[in-house]
């Protein structure tokens, strides 16, 4: 497997988990356990919208122990896209991990905001563009 069964991007690596269950680290997904049939599945039945919801959705569960299943990845087909609000609170979010202390010097360089929000270079995922976050 040479690219994300869920957003088509190159994948960093993958392995297997056990008879039925791949270990996928992705660029843009990061990594995530998926069942066979969910491979079988497959994002042919996605849009541009569904694969970037759920490629953010499995980056800010990355600590969980969820396979991905058919089943789940129908259920996620539904998510609804972040807001310039929503994408705001992630970010205020972050700072506020990173910087716990009140007015503790804060020193973040606008170049990495990207990082911040998980998100690659828009010229690798062009459904990205589409995003009024980029605009």
């Amino acid at each position: 497997m040479d690219k994300c069964p869920i957003c088509n991007s190159p994948m960093i690596g993958y392995d297997e988990f056990s008879d039925d269950v791949y270990v996928c680290n992705c660029h843009r997904c990061g990594e995530f356990k998926i069942t066979n049939e969910a491979i079988k599945f497959q994002c042919s039945h996605l849009n541009d919208k569904q694969i970037a919801n759920i490629s953010g959705w499995i980056r800010e569960t990355q600590s969980s122990k969820t396979i991905l299943t058919a089943e789940i990845i129908k259920s996620l087909m539904t998510l609804k896209t972040l807001t310039l609000l929503d994408k705001a609170t992630l970010i205020l979010k972050y700072l506020e991990n990173e910087f716990p202390v009140a007015g503790k010097a804060l020193n973040l360089e606008c170049n990495k905001i990207g990082e911040v929000l998980n998100i690659i270079k828009t010229d690798s995922f062009p459904e990205d563009n589409k995003d009024p976050f980029y605009q």
